[in-house]
């Protein structure tokens, strides 16, 4: 173990809330309606990820002409 603290995400949204002075479920509905949950912004990551390797390419392609 390294020793951090590893905190879940609800746990990271209830602090959140608290901070902000609203209700936790409040807080839950704007994030369901308007943000990522986690495991889309895991998803958005990866398509970002997938999306740079594939520009690189490109331009790799573009720069041997």
């Amino acid at each position: 173990m390294s020793g951090r603290i590893r905190y879940t995400e609800e746990f990271k949204l209830e602090a959140v809330a608290k901070r902000i002075g609203v209700s936790s479920k409040s807080f839950y509905d704007c994030v369901k309606q308007f943000g990522d949950t986690p495991d889309t912004s895991r998803e958005n990551a990866a398509e970002i990820r997938r999306l740079k390797a594939e520009l690189r390419r490109a331009i790799e392609e573009r720069d041997l002409l």
